[in-house]
């Protein structure tokens, strides 16, 4: 499949993880405008893939600072998986 020219949309991404959604609608043509991870090891683990770090709590977010978007994409809570120390 031919990677398309130029960006035909812009997404936000919450809950965000590691940036799976961003990986693959980057690949089609998006643009990710905004995201946020709460946990701090996915933000360290986003920042490397993606070259910024997500916001950290979108509890706490300002939602009028949040830059217009195409589509909003959301990770499942992972909360079955995750390990706390």
């Amino acid at each position: 499949m031919e990677k398309p020219t130029g960006t035909s949309f812009k997404f936000i991404e919450i809950f965000a993880g590691i940036g799976g959604f961003a990986l693959g609608l980057e690949s089609i043509g998006g643009e990710c405008v905004w995201a946020c991870e709460l946990n701090s090891a996915s933000r360290l683990v986003y920042k490397v893939n993606f070259g910024h770090t997500p916001y950290f709590d979108i509890t706490k977010a300002d939602l009028s600072t949040i830059p217009a978007f195409d589509v909003l994409t959301a990770g499942f809570p992972c909360q079955d998986f995750f390990y706390t120390w």
